[in-house]
């Protein structure tokens, strides 16, 4: 099936890269969604605001890792969704998304809401594990009448069998406490326990993760508020810039990352230029 969206070309490009589809290895996808949000709307112009600060980043060599982003990356155009209508926004995702599996590259979503993911990881046929950072576990059976939401997703993909582990949380009511418990295909790695023993927690990902194929899923809420501002609901005590790059280093150097999205940024004209920074750094790992 071929989407208008994905062969369009949009009015600016991550990074201002002018790479061609069939030449490229990475889309990005940019899916602005918000239907689902009860609290600060805004996340539906984050993928552009995200795409316009990634045209002025002043470098994208990592003096540290010495890679660079790589050049392989074509930027589709806005797709877009009926407001108000998550089941056919789902869809539309889905296809979306497969149809680049389908070309062979690797999609990079830029969101939008959490709810994107569920659309996203629908798409994989072959087996896949599902990696969240996120402050907020998103295990409630229902929120505000919905079964599928940004406070319910999370959970859906467990029933739906899919291998889950969350990393970050520092959020999560009683009821969402007891279904974690009580499931065998969830992981959760608190932010307090990431707080009592960094290394142990990297070795328990690692070990989890190890050989595996993995959907990537950051929302940015998972970064501390003092240099993540711009998201809906914000949670103190959130990962620092270098322990989110850790994380990502260490699922990096043990799994497949065979697809991820960024999600929850609302544009405040600061948190999208780190959204676009941290982007650079997770494309330059995986080169």
């Amino acid at each position: 099936m071929e989407l208008p969206y994905l062969y369009l070309k949009p009015p600016r490009t991550f990074l201002g890269l002018e790479c061609k589809l069939e030449a490229a290895k990475y889309v990005v996808l940019p899916i602005p969604f918000d239907s689902t949000e009860s609290y600060k709307p805004g996340q539906m112009n984050a993928p552009r605001a995200i795409i316009d600060a990634s045209l002025h980043i002043d470098s994208i060599f990592d003096p540290k890792t010495k890679k660079k982003v790589p050049t392989a990356i074509y930027t589709s155009k806005e797709i877009e969704l009926p407001r108000g209508e998550v089941d056919e926004s789902m869809k539309r995702i889905k296809e979306l998304v497969g149809e680049v599996i389908r070309l062979g590259k690797i999609p990079v979503i830029i969101g939008g809401e959490h709810t994107v993911s569920f659309g996203a990881l629908a798409a994989f046929e072959k087996r896949v594990k599902f990696v969240v950072l996120d402050a907020h576990a998103d295990l409630r059976d229902e929120f505000e009448g919905s079964k599928l939401n940004y406070a319910t997703f999370c959970r859906r993909i467990v029933e739906n069998g899919v291998e889950v582990i969350e990393i970050g949380v520092r959020s999560i009511s009683e009821e969402e406490y007891v279904f974690a418990n009580s499931s065998k295909n969830l992981k959760i790695l608190y932010k307090w326990e990431l707080d009592e023993d960094f290394d142990k927690c990297l070795e328990k990902i690692e070990k989890f993760l190890k050989g595996e194929r993995i959907y990537l899923s950051i929302d940015f809420d998972v970064l501390d508020p003092s240099i993540a501002r711009g998201v809906s609901h914000l949670e103190p005590n959130g990962f620092n810039w270098i322990q989110i790059c850790e994380v990502l280093t260490t699922i990096h150097s043990c799994a497949q990352i065979v697809g991820f999205d960024l999600v929850e940024v609302i544009p405040d004209g600061f948190t999208e230029e780190i959204a676009a920074k941290l982007l650079c750094y997770l494309l330059s790992l995986l080169g």
